[in-house]
């Protein structure tokens, strides 16, 4: 399952809804607030270890720029908008997480 991550580290409520419904091989794409997972090294590290084995992480590449920010560790890999295309050609289905 490609998983898109647009909501803030600081959305404890849906990262917890999130990680109930994650499975071994998805993907996490993360996107618009999301990106700010990948540009803190301890959200990367605390999302990463709370992962099934097996889970990728991608981020948005635009969405970081247009933040200022960069990629904080090596588990989570820059893409671009062709790499989300691949990302869910490669996924049967997806889920979006968005905060309401």
């Amino acid at each position: 399952m490609l998983h898109l991550v647009a909501f803030s580290p600081a959305r404890a409520d849906l990262r917890d809804q999130f990680l109930r419904v994650v499975q071994p091989g998805d993907t996490l794409f993360l996107l618009e607030d999301g990106c700010l997972f990948a540009a803190t090294g301890d959200h990367v590290k605390a999302l990463s270890e709370q992962l099934p084995a097996g889970c990728t992480l991608e981020v948005l590449g635009d969405d970081l720029a247009a933040r200022g920010l960069s990629v904080a560790d090596s588990a989570v890999r820059q893409t671009d908008h062709a790499g989300l295309v691949r990302a869910s050609e490669r996924h049967g289905a997806s889920m979006s997480w968005w905060p309401s």
